[in-house]
């Protein structure tokens, strides 16, 4: 996701400072401003919540949008979920076992992702670490292409070695169809266009070397997509309107190393005891600590359809 811009960002600001005042007058300009935007059954709305939330929704808010008006249709949403809160606290559904995991759940997250994200922070990306992912990877700028597929969706385990050959020998989607079909496979038939930063950067070299008609598959363990490539067109992307783009990219990278990192070191610092069910040969705990988590292959920017996002992203690792 690319970052607000300034325009916005000054925007919030000037929002923010609208709902602050109060009324005018020379004697305002000695009172400290407000911070309450509103007060509902006695608790507060301040204007740094109603900020936050604007800063959440920045990327949605268009150029040149009314920024006043935003902020106060945000306040009347968190008007309703406090009333909704409110109503909550008293039917003491705080309380119960589920909602209480669920809201320690996001707690957890919250505190660990904000952890990384201060830490990403610190050490931004270079112009010269930009400018050397631009120049590495000239089929997501130079050489892009927006690609069109015919994609078949199907059970994994039925994506056996003679149906790959099969598929690989396809000319056409009624080809792909037929070798599906005389396997006795259900599939999910679509068309999608794609492209190349919503495909795994991992993926895009082989892609690109694709002939119309050629099939590639992305699989994980449960589901197989077999892409035939019908079409493309080259749309490059210059320097400078990558740029955003590429940072946004570089920062996430650098938080997931960050993550993987600090995992290793903090189980290597820490004491884990696995207690019960949970206990592991020893040879077992010394491996999955010195092994932090895989992250996904990482995409520049979200597919066109998400919901193939998941087993795509997964799939790159059955990429052959």
């Amino acid at each position: 996701m690319i970052r607000p811009t300034t325009r916005i960002t000054l925007a919030i600001l000037t929002a923010a400072s609208l709902l602050a005042g109060c009324g005018g007058g020379d004697d305002d300009a000695t009172k400290p401003a407000s911070q309450t935007a509103a007060k509902v059954n006695g608790d507060e709305i301040t204007v740094h919540q109603i900020n936050a939330e604007m800063q959440r929704a920045a990327a949605s808010i268009p150029q040149g949008a009314d920024t006043d008006a935003v902020s106060k249709r945000i306040l009347e949403n968190l008007i309703d979920q406090t009333l909704l809160v409110q109503q909550a606290k008293e039917a003491k559904i705080d309380r119960d076992p589920q909602v209480y995991q669920l809201l320690e759940a996001a707690r957890r997250q919250i505190l660990a992702q904000a952890y990384v994200d201060r830490q990403a922070a610190a050490t931004p990306p270079t112009p010269e670490e930009i400018q050397a992912f631009y120049a590495k990877n000239p089929d997501l700028f130079e050489r892009r292409k927006v690609y069109a597929f015919r994609e078949f969706l199907f059970e994994r385990a039925r994506f056996t070695d003679e149906v790959r050959a099969q598929l690989n020998a396809a000319k056409g989607p009624a080809d792909v169809a037929k070798v599906l079909n005389d396997a006795g496979i259900k599939y999910r038939e679509s068309n999608s266009r794609r492209a190349a930063e919503s495909l795994p950067i991992e993926a895009l070299p082989r892609i690109a070397q694709m002939n119309k008609g050629d099939t590639l598959a992305f699989t994980d363990q449960n589901v197989a997509n077999v892409f035939m490539l019908l079409d493309f067109a080259e749309q490059s992307v210059p320097f400078d309107k990558a740029t955003p783009l590429i940072q946004q990219y570089l920062v996430n990278q650098k938080k997931r190393d960050i993550a993987q990192n600090a995992v290793k070191d903090l189980r290597a610092k820490g004491k884990v005891e696995y207690v019960g069910n949970f206990v592991k040969p020893e040879g077992d705990s010394k491996a999955a600590e010195s092994k932090p988590a895989e992250a996904p292959p990482a995409m520049l920017a979200p597919p066109a359809e998400p919901a193939k996002a998941d087993h795509m992203d997964k799939g790159v690792s059955g990429l052959r």
